[in-house]
């Protein structure tokens, strides 16, 4: 997977696909954004959020919203590994 940073502070792992980056350099996106990203079902992404990153911030915005996550650059990173395990 490769990853750029464009002058607007977005994470751009595909064209079409966007993390905000915040100054402290935390990834903020919606639950489907990073299963999109990983190419994984969200059930594996908050799965490794329990197992891998349990300090990444799940908020619940309600009224049928998607879940937003905010995760620093380790917890990103523990996520990546997590989610490229092969699922049995």
């Amino acid at each position: 997977m490769r990853v750029h940073i464009n002058k607007r502070l977005h994470l751009m792992v595909t064209p079409h696909q966007y993390f905000n980056l915040t100054e402290d350099g935390e990834a903020v996106g919606t639950l489907q954004q990073f299963a999109r990203t990983f190419n994984v079902p969200r059930k594996d992404v908050v799965e490794c959020i329990s197992t891998d990153a349990p300090e990444t911030i799940v908020l619940d915005p309600g009224n049928g919203e998607e879940h937003i996550l905010i995760a620093d650059q380790d917890n990103l990173s523990n996520l990546r590994t997590c989610t490229s395990k092969p699922r049995g």
